[in-house]
């Protein structure tokens, strides 16, 4: 039988590649986490876990393998006040069967008001990544839209738990927080994942918001490590803004306002959103580019435009050059909430191809590759990307009847290669915030949808 995912509204499943074997982890037709495995052409494998939906489209899984082959399964059921982090850890290196849910966080918090909760009752946008010799790192967010903080904890293999101090330096929280929470106004980060470099650094950006509404975005940072856990901005200098998390050690902070890692002060109402449409990608010489979306201009003549930022390679004035590099017409109106992966997509990041710098985008559903003059970022030609380039007409082609308020939704898995990636495709409702009332879901075959993996080749 095919594996089948919950359709009635817009959810995240996951897909992780590890050798041969595939693993996938979404809510089925029944709203139930469940992850599935499959080694070579073998049929797949699924096991069901113990905790189910809570009509939020924030819901997520996110999965990592460890150094040992363990598989990790972090999964945000809801949003609001109802938000629960739920994490299940397999006993046994390859075998689904084994997995065991388990405390994640080892921290507790406090509510306002004064009521001891765990961090994990609170927390949202989870992610794991892998750092140095392997090591793999959990992140998420603690509090709510617009009074939050993110913390990042690592995986000690050897005793199978995840620590918030890091025994080699002392340093709790690895050395990183956003703190937003105690801000005024309070404000919460979206940070991306450290992304590998070609000179072996973990380079980084991140953005703040002080509210659910999505136009209160603001300021574009950017942050380089060696090691995951001592971090320093574009100039070379350390960040060393002293925090503690509550044993004593000092813990390197990222807040609002911070001039030290500022590429580009962005107001609130000036077109950020989260870490939407902002990529990172390396010039010729292996230093950063950030390409990110923001309004140009106000009043009747506003329009979104893309805008590149280098390190500025004079060590005064402004540590980052900005410059607008596309001429496009509209707006994308964050204010009347108009955002979506067919509206506008910019992740891609710059990378060299021949004398250019290229990015690609996708906006209002057309595929575009933007050509930039390499020193200067001007451009040189902004092209429809050719049908032949496209995914497959299968990707997009729903399953079910027409009459169904339901849009086809994909993931790619990380680990992607440079000739390859895994798609995961299945069909889902509308997006449902906050716990809007099921009300607003509409119709859907509550048989689900089919998961199709596709193996795109680039």
């Amino acid at each position: 039988m095919p594996l089948r995912a919950f359709a009635g509204y817009m959810v995240d499943n996951a897909i992780l590649q590890n050798g041969n074997t595939t693993y996938i982890g979404y809510f089925n037709q029944d709203g139930l986490i469940t992850v599935a495995s499959k080694t070579g052409n073998g049929a797949w494998q699924a096991q069901t876990l113990d905790e189910n939906l809570t009509y939020d489209s924030h819901a997520k899984i996110t999965l990592a393998l460890d150094k040992n082959g363990n598989l990790h399964v972090a999964a945000l059921t809801a949003a609001g006040n109802d938000r629960g982090l739920r994490y299940w850890l397999t006993g046994k290196a390859g075998d689904i069967s084994t997995l065991a849910r388990s405390r994640m966080i080892p921290t507790f918090g406090e509510r306002p008001g004064g009521v001891l909760i765990a961090y994990e009752d609170i927390a949202s946008y989870p992610e794991f990544y892998t750092g140095p010799d392997g090591r793999l790192y959990f992140r998420f967010q603690a509090g709510w839209v617009g009074g939050a903080y993110t913390a990042v904890f690592q995986f000690n293999p050897t005793s199978r738990s995840w620590e918030l101090s890091d025994p080699a330096t002392g340093l709790a929280g690895l050395a990183i927080v956003f703190n937003g929470w105690s801000g005024t106004p309070a404000r919460n980060a979206y940070p991306s994942p450290p992304v590998k470099g070609p000179d072996g650094k973990y380079h980084m950006y991140w953005t703040w918001r002080s509210s659910g509404s999505a136009d209160t975005g603001s300021e574009l940072h950017y942050a380089v490590s060696s090691d995951l856990k001592v971090w320093k901005n574009a100039r070379g200098e350390s960040v060393i803004d002293a925090w503690w998390w509550g044993d004593g050690n000092p813990n390197t902070q990222f807040y609002p306002g911070q001039k030290s890692t500022m590429v580009d002060n962005v107001p609130e109402g000036g077109g950020l959103l989260n870490g939407d449409a902002i990529g990172i990608g390396f010039d010729a010489d292996g230093k950063p580019v950030i390409t990110y979306a923001k309004y140009a201009e106000s009043g009747s003549t506003q329009t979104t435009q893309l805008f590149m930022a280098r390190p500025n390679p004079v060590q005064t004035g402004n540590i980052w050059n900005t410059q607008q590099v596309t001429s496009w017409t509209g707006t994308r109106n964050l204010a009347a909430n108009e955002f979506g992966a067919n509206i506008l997509t910019a992740n891609a990041g710059v990378k060299v191809e021949g004398n250019y710098l290229t990015t690609e985008y996708i906006c209002m559903s057309q595929a575009h590759k933007l050509y930039l003059e390499p020193k200067t970022g001007r451009i040189v030609a902004d092209i429809p990307v050719p049908p032949a380039a496209k995914l497959p007409d299968a990707v997009f082609a729903s399953t079910f009847a027409p009459g169904y308020k339901i849009t086809t939704r994909t993931f790619f898995e990380k680990s992607a290669t440079p000739t390859s990636a895994m798609l995961l495709r299945w069909d889902g409702g509308p997006y449902i915030h906050d716990g809007d009332l099921i009300t607003n879901v509409g119709p859907y075959p509550i048989e689900g949808s089919p998961l199709t993996v596709f193996r795109i080749m680039r």
